[in-house]
């Protein structure tokens, strides 16, 4: 459709729906991706959307709530509500709550248009994510210390790189990289605007391997660039064992710090997705708020759990580039294990430190 209106000069692509519970629809997925644009989580100056639906803290059986899901049909023009259709709606109400099941579905979707989902996924508070924000930039870290997380990746997708600065509140900066010549075909199919990253800088191309494959050695230069042009003091680094291999001679060569390899299972990786995500949430964390890039990739993260209820973001379902959260988590597990190096642990946490640093090897 949008193809077919390059040569309309004031082209308008209109789309209205109720929600349902086929989570793998296209409207399900738009839905997601209008409620980012409302919270700032990314920017679309082009979409203009209108949702219709209660607060998440809202009561849902609670009729004073019902006219924010339904405003035409529950509102008059005096700014009344209509007592007729309130009371058809609980009857609807009242039918769900006692039957559940089907009902209630019906109910949830058909009358408060909120879509019905088995569990709550989503990785970052995307609200809490926006207000740690700010203009600071890596120019201001300059001579300080830090981590470095890397997520290489295979083949011509993208790699990303997290540095994060200890300080009352922790400072997250990312770069990440993309072969040329793949930059339009994942631009179309992650629905991602790269050229615009590109030309901000927090993304850059790779013309090595004929700008198809992912070239290690130009990122191995950009690292050391950055290293030397701000004076940074790497204390310790954490990298993905997938793709690693080619240059970890080089890493270990310009990082004068020990490189820890970051197993990326549930057990291994849950302590720093936790504290990340409760970091942001309390308010610890900040970052460079132009940095579209970064928090395309944090507002797409969802979670996944292993059988004992240790979480960490999954690579498999997430249909967008997610590999700058990796980096991210990558580098804060660094991060607080070096934190809580220092601490005495006696008894019982002592011995569970242990057990875990076993299970992990």
């Amino acid at each position: 459709m949008q193809d077919g209106q390059i040569a309309v000069g004031n082209a308008l692509t209109l789309a209205i729906t109720t929600a349902g519970f086929n989570l793998n629809s296209f409207c399900y997925e738009h839905y997601k991706f209008c409620k980012k644009v409302l919270s700032g989580g990314i920017k679309k100056d082009t979409l203009f959307v209108y949702i219709c639906e209660m607060d998440e803290e809202d009561d849902i059986w609670k009729p004073e709530n019902w006219a924010k899901s339904n405003p035409l049909q529950l509102w008059n023009e005096d700014d009344t509500l209509n007592e007729a259709m309130i009371g058809r709606m609980a009857e609807k109400a009242i039918d769900a709550k006692e039957k559940q099941g089907a009902e209630l579905t019906n109910f949830l979707t058909k009358s408060l248009n909120r879509w019905v989902t088995a569990t709550e996924d989503k990785y970052i508070d995307v609200e809490k994510w926006v207000e740690c924000g700010n203009e600071k930039t890596i120019d201001e870290m300059r001579g300080r210390e830090c981590y470095i997380g890397i997520d290489l990746s295979s083949g011509g997708d993208l790699t990303s790189i997290a540095l994060i600065f200890p300080a009352e509140k922790v400072y997250v900066w990312t770069i990440s990289f993309i072969p040329e010549r793949r930059l339009l075909e994942h631009e179309s199919t992650d629905n991602a605007p790269y050229r615009q990253w590109v030309q901000a800088g927090y993304l850059l191309l790779t013309s090595g391997l004929y700008g198809i494959k992912t070239d290690y050695q130009r990122i191995i230069y950009v690292m050391r660039q950055i290293i030397e042009a701000y004076d940074l003091k790497v204390i310790g680094c954490g990298y993905d064992e997938h793709n690693i291999s080619g240059i970890l001679s080089d890493l270990e060569e310009i990082l004068p710090c020990d490189l820890t390899l970051v197993t990326q299972s549930a057990k291994s990786l849950n302590d720093a997705t936790v504290d990340f995500q409760l970091s942001v949430k309390a308010g610890l964390v900040e970052y460079d708020k132009r940095n579209q890039l970064l928090t395309w990739s944090m507002v797409n993260a969802a979670l996944t759990a292993n059988s004992f209820g240790e979480v960490k973001v999954d690579k498999v379902k997430a249909t967008n580039r997610i590999d700058v959260v990796d980096a991210v988590i990558d580098v804060w597990k660094i991060y607080i294990m070096k934190k809580n190096e220092g601490k005495k642990l006696e008894g019982e946490d002592a011995l569970n430190m242990w057990v875990k640093i076993l299970e992990e090897e």
